[in-house]
Order: structure tokens, then C-alpha cells, then sequence
């Protein structure tokens, strides 16, 4: 292989994030692991919807309709 700096697939951001934990998860995606998720950016909005526990830290600007995780183990 030759490093390029290319990515090889798509960029792991919004709903390619929630793709690919699907795939991870396979069959189990219906009666599957509990599924906690953390981000601090828009980025990672849609995997913090797709999560059971979604928790958003310490953003580095507001995210309107996300709240901060409230310190006894996340919200969304």
C-alpha cells in the first residue's frame, strides 16, 4: 500500500457514523447491545439520536436541540 492521505471510504461524520455502527452490529442491530454513544460536535448528532444513551460533551459550540450530559450518566 501507498499512504496518500486519501480516505479509503466515506467520512465517518453524521449519518455515515450510524451506518457503520449498524454494520458493526449486524444481525444484532434489533434485540442488540445497549448502545452508548458520546460527541462533542453537529458530527455526531445522528449516532447520539441512533443511541440508546447519547451523550454530549463539552461541545465546542452550542448544538441546538442537543442538551449536555447531565453528570449521572448522560442525555441527549
Amino acid at each position: 500500500g501507498r499512504l496518500t492521505g486519501r480516505l479509503a471510504g466515506r467520512n465517518c461524520r453524521g449519518p455515515e457514523k450510524v451506518a457503520r455502527l449498524d454494520t458493526w452490529l449486524g444481525a444484532a442491530a434489533g434485540d442488540g447491545p445497549y448502545v452508548y454513544a458520546y460527541g462533542d460536535s453537529d458530527g455526531d448528532r445522528e449516532l447520539l439520536a441512533r443511541a440508546d444513551v447519547g451523550v454530549l460533551v463539552r461541545p465546542r459550540r452550542p448544538l441546538p436541540g442537543l442538551s449536555l450530559a447531565d453528570g449521572d450518566g448522560g442525555s441527549r
